[in-house]
């Protein structure tokens, strides 16, 4: 089915919204209010949205607002974000399409018929390429009628302004994003935040295999949607998430007509938002959704081979403020990717910039991206280039590391290591390197999951014997989970460590045995592991972590 068959009938405004306020509460200038509304009436019962909405009490008239539709994760929380937009000046309606909103109260969750038992949480999740006979039988169906219904119940609201309506959307909110965008006109700017279609996809299986996934695609595929979003959109995807490809960044937003459109990249987050992005976010809001003005152009990258070297050629029109280049040479896939920056490029008589990549063996695959800051204070990146240097002819030019049993000591810092927490927000403080015992310098986080990509050379860790060995320090006993990330595995292996409490370095091993699945089974090596993740962990320093 087209997106025009499978939308024929529905009418989102026809039917009222049945609204109901649960509840509401004021916290300084804070108004919020839980509610109510139905998005369906089926002959098996009514489908029920819970809703929450929040603004600023002292407003005397109608405000543009932002439909936040969360992560499929019940743990993530958007309150930090909530108050932000709203002393910004925007309406936020949280919306709950799936119904495993964690506010604490199991009561205040979305609720849907048996008929359409797909879409409720968390079975929902299992399986997100599930589809019926067409895909009107799919989750993502019933998710984007939920939203399409929830802009309906703000539009009715006397402190909103219903001709200035946008969707913001992360991980599976943002796959609903671009749906509702593309089918409903009533949305003015389209904010997605690590989701961008081709669901389907993986290395390999590049295009739609079969008759279902086809269908899949063409009737609720982000990507078949992203052709008709004619509204401002504002693509934002953290640099090593997992649930968006980066790479694929640029083929949806190729696909979107409007011409104000921008790419935004949260360099080193897993899966949050960091706050100079957000502060491009909020410039962008007001210059594009509050307000109408010229778009800002789209800054592009190439890669080309001089002399046996690989260079990076970026266009930036206009005239920036300042330019950024990150670059990879850690392969193809994106979430362990370990992202530097280049030194400032020469400008060439074409008003390119020109950079040199230093490359250390021809066939490992290099990924590029620009950051680009106009003057206003937004800054753009442009899509994400790759290349394989032994295509263009390029030789190694500088010499490879030699491969190291070492996966992290004190002598590096930070090291490669990330933090994520569940709140919106990435905190570049929380991650610290610091003195524990004996003056050992170690890593460790104040809040959240730890993670470190793990190194593309498998000859110390592929053998089913090898073990990781660490060196760790917690002051208090506690359980800490170790997790494992392979791309050949749609789940994590893992385990749990009992550590005793004290101010000492306490030697653990880890076995590829030790690990498993939430089925229950083993891991059968760590070789092809490409993501280490250490929950539970705040607080505790981590050294010397080495193959044995």
């Amino acid at each position: 089915m087209t997106t025009t068959e499978i939308w024929e009938g529905f009418n989102p405004v026809k039917d009222g919204t049945e609204t109901s306020i649960i509840s509401a509460s004021e916290k300084g200038n804070l108004s919020t209010s839980d509610i109510f509304f139905t998005s369906e009436k089926t002959e098996g019962g009514r489908v029920r949205v819970f809703a929450r909405v929040t603004f600023d009490n002292r407003w005397r008239d109608p405000r543009p607002a932002i439909l936040l539709l969360p992560s499929r994760d019940p743990s993530r929380t958007f309150d930090d974000v909530t108050r932000s937009l709203v002393s910004e000046g925007y309406v936020v309606c949280l919306c709950d399409y799936a119904g495993n909103f964690d506010g604490g109260d199991r009561d205040k969750r979305t609720s849907y018929p048996d008929c359409y038992s797909y879409a409720q949480a968390p079975a929902c999740f299992r399986d997100l390429l599930a589809i019926g006979a067409t895909a009107r039988e799919t989750a993502w169906f019933q998710w984007v009628k939920v939203a399409r219904r929830a802009v309906t119940t703000l539009a009715e609201l006397k402190y909103v302004d219903a001709d200035r309506i946008a969707v913001m959307g992360m991980d599976c909110g943002a796959q609903i994003a671009w749906q509702l965008a593309g089918i409903d006109g009533r949305i003015r700017a389209l904010i997605p935040i690590n989701g961008g279609g081709y669901l389907w996809r993986s290395p390999s299986s590049p295009a739609p295999a079969d008759d279902a996934t086809r269908a899949f695609s063409a009737g609720v595929g982000a990507e078949t949607y992203a052709k008709f979003v004619s509204c401002p959109t504002c693509y934002i995807v953290s640099s090593n998430t997992r649930d968006a490809d980066i790479d694929a960044a640029g083929e949806i937003l190729s696909l979107v007509p409007s011409g104000c459109k921008a790419f935004m990249v949260a360099q080193g987050s897993s899966g949050q938002v960091s706050l100079s992005v957000y502060d491009s976010l909020i410039k962008w809001l007001k210059t594009y959704f509050a307000h109408d003005a010229e778009p800002l152009p789209m800054p592009q990258v190439r890669f080309n081979a001089d002399e046996h070297i690989l260079y990076l050629r970026l266009s930036a029109p206009g005239a920036p403020e300042k330019v950024s280049v990150f670059f990879s040479a850690e392969g193809d896939l994106p979430f362990v990717r370990n992202w530097r920056e280049l030194p400032e490029g020469q400008l060439g008589d074409t008003g390119e910039r020109i950079y040199h990549i230093p490359v250390s063996d021809p066939e490992d695959t290099v990924a590029a991206y620009a950051r680009v800051t106009f003057p206003g204070g937004i800054s753009v990146c442009s899509p994400v280039a790759t290349v394989k240097p032994s295509g263009l002819g390029v030789q190694a030019d500088i010499k490879a590391a030699a491969a190291s049993r070492i996966v992290y000591n004190g002598s590096m810092g930070k090291g490669q290591f990330r933090v994520t927490t569940n709140g919106f927000f990435l905190d570049d403080t929380l991650l610290e390197a610091k003195k524990g015992p004996f003056g050992i310098t170690g890593v460790g986080t104040k809040k959240g999951v730890l993670s470190l990509s793990l190194d593309t050379n498998e000859s110390f860790s592929a053998d089913r014997s090898a073990m990781l060995q660490m060196d760790i320090c917690s002051a208090e006993p506690r359980l800490i989970r170790f997790g494992f990330a392979s791309p050949s595995s749609p789940v994590d292996y893992g385990c749990v460590i009992k550590l005793g409490g004290g101010d000492f370095w306490q030697k653990i091993k880890l076995s590829a045995s030790d690990m498993k699945n939430p089925e229950g089974k083993t891991l059968p090596s760590f070789g092809g592991c490409r993501l280490l993740t250490i929950a539970g962990a705040e607080g505790v320093l981590f050294n010397n972590l080495v193959w044995i």
